[in-house]
Parts: structure tokens; sequence; C-alpha cells
């Protein structure tokens, strides 16, 4: 009997092939899908780092305590419009937040509509300092925190 001779691929080398190729294909989408999130998520991670760090400034800048003289903790009766504008101490921006986060005059930040801010200040009246911690959030998910000290002594800006 005469061996038959083989030209090209078979079905099911044909088969094993596709399956080997589309593998590939698979593993190297994966990555690139891996290596896409990460590179969102630090792109996200720098701007909540950025928006942290201007809310911060801008806290920081403030005097420790109302220039007034009735002092009171948080904002005061006119410093509620929503807007930051009229804050003048530090402890005004206790409980502040917005999403999207805002400008100091209220005007929102519409290229971040994912984001939010928010601004915590603690002060037992017992130290001279007062502890500011500013979060900026996406999706709910904290992205950047920033705690900071005001003391009381500190060069006044204003």
């Amino acid at each position: 009997m005469q061996a038959r001779q083989r030209r090209g691929f078979g079905y099911i080398e044909a088969v094993i092939s596709v399956v080997i190729l589309g593998s590939a294909v698979a593993m190297a989408l994966h990555t690139f899908g891996a290596f896409a999130r990460g590179a969102l998520f630090d792109r996200e991670t720098t701007i909540a780092t950025e928006l942290a760090a201007q809310l911060a400034a801008e806290i920081r800048s403030q005097a420790f305590e109302d220039p007034g003289a009735t002092i009171v903790f948080g904002p005061e009766a006119d410093e509620t419009d929503g807007t930051r504008q009229d804050f003048d101490d530090v402890d005004d921006y206790n409980g502040w937040t917005a999403t999207p986060p805002q400008q100091r005059d209220g005007t929102p930040m519409d290229e971040y509509p994912k984001f939010s801010q928010n601004a915590v200040v603690e002060y037992d009246g017992s130290t001279d300092l007062k502890k500011i911690t500013v979060t900026v959030a996406k999706d709910g998910q904290v992205r950047a925190e920033l705690l900071l000290l005001r003391a009381r002594h500190d060069a006044e800006t204003r």
C-alpha cells in the first residue's frame, strides 16, 4: 500500500491553531485592559490629590478663628449661602462638601462631575491647634485625603 502524501493543514490542525491564537489574543486584551484601568486610576488619583491640595491651601490661608467679636465654631449665619467666598476662618469649612467640586465663588468644576470634596475641622478648645481633613472622592470612593494642622500662632495671611 502506498502512503498518502499530506499537503497543507488539516481540519484539526486549523482548529488547534485558531484556539491557540484566540487564547493569545484574549490574554493580550486582558493585559491591556488591566494596564488601561491602572492608568485611569492613577489619573483620577492625581486629579483628586490636586483638588484636595487646592482646598487645603485655601483653608490653611484662613485665620485660626473668626476675626469678629463673636467666636462661633463653624460658619457664621452670614456664611451659609452654599459657597466659600465669605469663609474667613478655618472652622467655617467644617462639614463643607460639594459634588462636583467648586471654585471658592461657588462655580462648579464641571470637568469633574463624579468627584466630590469634603472638609472636616476638629477643635476641642484645649489646644491651639485645629485638625483639618480634606477628602476628595470619585464615585463615592476616596481617592485622596490630606490632613493638616492649623496653629493659632501660625503667621496670619489675612
